[in-house]
């Protein structure tokens, strides 16, 4: 059933959450603190007892010149002794009838293993999400300039098919990404996430401006993961995500996805 995103369950989420994806308590507390007021929660509770979750929360998908509204289902997770009895079936079918009631237009979700993509196509989501990776070498020629999370959330995210967070779940994302010590910076025209270890997220107006200024930005000889929306020299297209949609064009195209919550 869909429950109030209230205080009731709270420590009994925290707790689930805590026990089945191993996270630090800092990092949940920002979900409950942030995202959880304004999204739309299912769970099956028996007796008080919440025994599975998940969570829709509020996002677009960009598709040639029109946005498209909808949710991205996070962090679905049952208790060990209520496993294999078909109660995540369950929340996911009241997902996709909310999905229905409220007039969205489709539901994506981002696999947490190759295991579950054979999972979810049996509820009717498509790989349609993809991300490009590869390695740069970085020439430290011009260090880059850290900005605040406002300022990254600011900046145009490019005029191609893609998915969006919706503002305010766009600076949680961020805050997010900063807990694990990704941060926003510049570096000529290019913005990107960067942990000192992987470029987690670019925007930029061009791929041979990102990867010009890339190089330039990122330390000198290391060779450093970088993860991006379109193909730079050496770089493979990676299944990322799943869609679920009744609507034609959206299923008709693919969509750059990286920036999500895992």
């Amino acid at each position: 059933m869909r429950i109030t995103p209230s205080a009731e369950y709270l420590t009994q989420l925290h707790t689930l959450w805590k026990d089945v994806f191993g996270d630090e308590d800092g990092y949940i507390d920002l979900f409950f603190a942030r995202a959880f007021p304004s999204c739309h929660p299912f769970a099956v509770i028996e007796n008080g007892e919440v025994q599975s979750v998940l969570y829709l929360l509020d996002c677009r998908l960009q598709a040639g010149r029109k946005l498209y509204d909808g949710y991205y289902l996070y962090a679905a997770a049952t208790k060990p002794q209520y496993r294999r009895k078909g109660l995540m079936r369950s929340l996911i079918e009241e997902a996709k009838a909310f999905l229905h009631e409220t007039g969205k237009d489709f539901i994506v979700l981002l696999p947490a293993g190759k295991s579950l993509y054979d999972y979810y196509e049996k509820f009717g989501f498509v790989t349609k999400l993809y991300r490009w990776a590869g390695t740069l070498q970085g020439a430290g020629q011009t260090p880059p300039d850290p900005i605040t999370n406002e300022r990254y959330a600011s900046l145009p995210a490019g005029g191609f098919d893609r998915f969006l967070w919706t503002d305010d779940n766009l600076l949680y994302a961020l805050d997010c990404q900063a807990f694990y010590d990704s941060l926003p910076y510049t570096g000529g025209k290019t913005a990107f996430l960067f942990d000192g270890k992987q470029v987690h997220e670019v925007v930029s107006d061009s791929p041979w401006n990102a990867q010009f200024d890339l190089i330039a930005a990122l330390p000198k000889g290391e060779y450093i993961p970088v993860y991006a929306p379109w193909a730079l020299p050496g770089f493979q297209k990676q299944p990322y995500g799943m869609l679920y949609t009744a609507d034609r064009d959206l299923l008709s195209r693919s969509y750059y996805m990286n920036f999500a919550l895992d």
